[in-house]
């Protein structure tokens, strides 16, 4: 597993690439600590032990500006950069929202962008598929 965390738009978050079922107990700490429901714990809990491949969420939640972006395990590198940019739309959309921008405008590009950015060494050896031969 590899965790990164970020400061965006004053929120924090907390990035976790590439886990699996070992992982479980910190993530549901997490999903505790942004004060999930209980329902949303239970099913990721479920997607978790599931041990089902290509598969990520993101949790956020902008009252405590925290926001938590998993990606699971992945069949491919290119699959690993198609999950992660599917959660970054989710992130970068509860990000512009909390801040009160137009989802049309600029602005979820830039988080994303921002964030690509600051995750892209992370990014380069879980998404080469020249150099990680998933």
């Amino acid at each position: 597993m590899r965790h990164n965390t970020l400061k965006i738009g004053g929120w924090v978050v907390e990035f976790l690439f590439a886990i699996d079922t070992y992982d479980k107990d910190l993530i549901l700490e997490y999903l505790e600590e942004f004060e999930a429901e209980t329902d949303v714990i239970s099913a990721i809990e479920d997607l978790i032990s599931s041990k089902k491949y290509n598969c990520g969420f993101t949790f956020s939640n902008s009252n405590i500006k925290r926001a938590l972006v998993v990606t699971g395990p992945v069949s491919s590198s290119k699959q690993f950069v198609n999950t992660l940019s599917h959660e970054m739309h989710h992130l970068a959309v509860a990000i512009a929202e909390s801040l009160g921008y137009d989802l049309d405008s600029e602005v979820p590009a830039y988080v994303a962008g921002d964030a690509t950015m600051e995750l892209i060494e992370t990014i380069c050896e879980l998404g080469c598929h020249r150099c990680n031969r998933l």
